[in-house]
């Protein structure tokens, strides 16, 4: 009998977890980083991090990346994925009230908060200037999924196998480039479709999204 009293179950962690961390080893942790530094940067620009802040993080982050021995890095379980792997070391690097602010986001308003039967939250956030836009935020593991569903949704979430939606611009072209250079990690430049110009590009957490300029 397996041991689920703590996360990660030992089989998910062997089965799901260990496979993707090495992963993202493999493949993404460069894209990963870039990412980070990009949203840093974004943040710096916004004037959500103060100069010495953004310097911080962008110090730390460059020292991860420089010590990194992808060789003898092994999965543990002591972080749910890259991702938190590399909050951690910033933390320990530069002190958690500084790394916890790369964290940080746009503010949105809530649009729709309501706690459902069963303890399922549906909760909606709206972009700064948007009256129509909502965003739908749900763990998978406080939602009408049993226990054994939510992790496998997590896993595809991961794995980057199911899309939460469909992201509009004008320039599909000029605003991939700028993208792509501030780190957004791009599974598909810009092509010509049926509906229009679609990129297709990738979260932190492996969603991936249809970047469309429409041409009808």
């Amino acid at each position: 009998m397996s041991d689920a009293s703590r996360f990660p179950a030992p089989v998910y962690k062997e089965t799901v977890l260990a496979p993707l961390f090495e992963g993202v080893k493999r493949h993404h942790w460069t894209y990963l980083m870039r990412i980070n530094y990009a949203h840093a940067v974004m943040l710096g620009e916004r004037g959500i991090l103060t100069a010495e802040e953004l310097a911080a993080i962008v110090g730390g982050l460059a020292a991860i990346v420089g010590d990194l021995d992808l060789e003898r890095l092994t999965y543990t379980g002591e972080h749910e994925d890259f991702f938190f792997y590399v909050d951690a070391e910033l933390r320990r690097r530069i002190g958690p009230d500084v790394a916890g602010k790369l964290l940080e986001v746009l503010p949105n308003s809530t649009a729709t908060d309501i706690t459902m039967e069963g303890g399922m939250r549906w909760l909606t956030v709206r972009p700064p200037g948007s009256d129509s836009q909502d965003l739908l935020l749900m763990d998978p593991g406080n939602s009408m999924l049993d226990d054994q569903t939510a992790q496998q949704v997590r896993a595809l979430v991961a794995k980057g196998a199911l899309s939460p939606g469909v992201m509009a611009t004008t320039d599909c072209a000029g605003d991939h480039a700028m993208l792509a250079a501030r780190g957004v990690q791009f599974t598909q430049e810009p092509a010509k479709r049926p509906y229009g110009v679609e990129a297709v590009l990738r979260d932190d957490s492996g969603n991936w999204y249809s970047f469309t300029q429409r041409t009808y």
